[in-house]
């Protein structure tokens, strides 16, 4: 089965109550133009070992010139979500930081920590497709950690963040709430990790409140991220569509760089 479908029926069943996390919240926030969205989020699985990539990352520490050039090799474009997409104003963060949740649940972008090599994000939206309506937001993340330690280290991570911040800023003028967590068991999974979230989505610009997804896979050493936020005339199909689409695109490329 493929990933995509994995994070559908996880989201399905999110949807329903019955896989949410307890105190419901994930690190989806930050965007990555302005504070920075949850990028690279992911949190525990068993890592099976990653074969050399063609960019120099096994499944253990690359320099930071092999993670860069895998991180964009990985990275997606904006028509990967789907006709009609095109670059946000914000189109890419800058590659020497990446979203960090801070202590009062602000996502912040902060220079590159220890244990990730790089981070490439990038935004993107549908522009409203009809009148009075909104853009449906999107955002993707590759970031390429020196082992798979450390990527599984931020995936547990993850799961605190959802404990300690029910409620995060996205950015000044963009919030969620309600967030909750769930995932799919590993042997079900065909990547390593993952974690899906969804909440509600506010912005002083667009209103609110539309559907929130996060979702973030770890494949070996590298984490992909993706994001989308409803707006008015979005429909739950479109954002769905939109997300799992750049998901399963993220995932099948990096794999395809780690073989």
């Amino acid at each position: 089965m493929r990933q995509g479908k994995l994070v559908r029926g996880v989201v399905a069943v999110a949807a329903t109550g019955l896989l949410w996390g307890a105190a419901a919240c994930s690190g989806g926030g930050g965007e990555d133009d302005a504070p920075t969205e949850p990028t690279e989020e992911e949190r525990d699985g068993s890592g099976a070992d990653a074969a050399p990539t063609g960019t120099g990352i096994t499944g253990g520490p690359g320099t930071p010139d092999d993670a860069r050039a895998l991180a964009r090799a990985v990275a997606i474009e904006p028509g990967d979500y789907g006709p009609g997409f095109v670059a946000a104003d914000l189109a890419e963060a800058d590659p020497a930081t990446v979203a960090v949740l801070d202590e009062a649940c602000v996502w912040q972008r902060e220079p590159l920590p220890d244990g990730v090599l790089a981070n490439v994000t990038r935004n993107a939206e549908l522009p409203a497709q009809q009148q009075d309506g909104g853009p449906l937001q999107v955002m993707s993340s590759v970031t390429v950690h020196d082992s798979i330690e450390a990527a599984d280290a931020r995936m547990a991570g993850i799961i605190e963040e959802v404990l300690r911040c029910p409620q995060q800023q996205l950015r000044a003028d963009e919030h969620v709430t309600g967030l909750g967590s769930s995932s799919m068991p590993a042997d079900q999974l065909s990547v390593d990790d993952q974690i899906a979230e969804m909440g509600q989505f506010h912005s002083e610009v667009h209103g609110g409140p539309y559907d929130y997804y996060w979702l973030v896979s770890r494949i070996g050493p590298v984490t992909v991220a993706v994001s989308a936020k409803g707006a008015a005339g979005v429909t739950e199909d479109q954002l769905s569509e939109a997300s799992f689409t750049a998901l399963g695109l993220l995932e099948s490329n990096a794999e395809a760089e780690l073989r």
